[in-house]
């Protein structure tokens, strides 16, 4: 019985071991996976960010575009008054002056 519990003790050591070194093992490649899981998330993370980065570029430049597209227009526009006004206001003067002569010449 002495040489059984020498063998029940050395296979308890084995047992323990075995289970450490299983342990360790396991918690290494558990340590592995989270530290891949955790790159990969942040991979993924980085590449949302620099495609979202991207999107508002794009879409804040192509809004400033189409205000400035708008605003030639307007631009546009507002010459084609100003020309239009300025016409009026020569033909208007021109009128004001051919009345005041005809005016003059008659009560002169």
């Amino acid at each position: 019985t002495n040489q059984q519990d020498n063998q029940f003790q050395l296979l308890q050591g084995d047992v323990q071991s075995n289970h450490a070194k299983f342990t360790t093992e396991q918690t290494d490649k558990l340590s592995h996976l989270t530290s891949t899981i955790e790159s990969l998330i942040d991979s993924s993370v980085t590449s949302c960010e620099s495609r979202l980065a991207q999107s508002f570029e794009s879409t804040v430049q192509n809004l400033s575009d189409s205000m400035l597209n708008r605003l030639n227009l307007v631009a546009g526009d507002v010459a084609i008054i100003r020309t239009d006004v300025s016409s009026e206001l020569t033909n208007y003067s021109h009128r004001l002056e051919s009345t005041e002569n005809q005016f003059n010449q008659r009560f002169a």
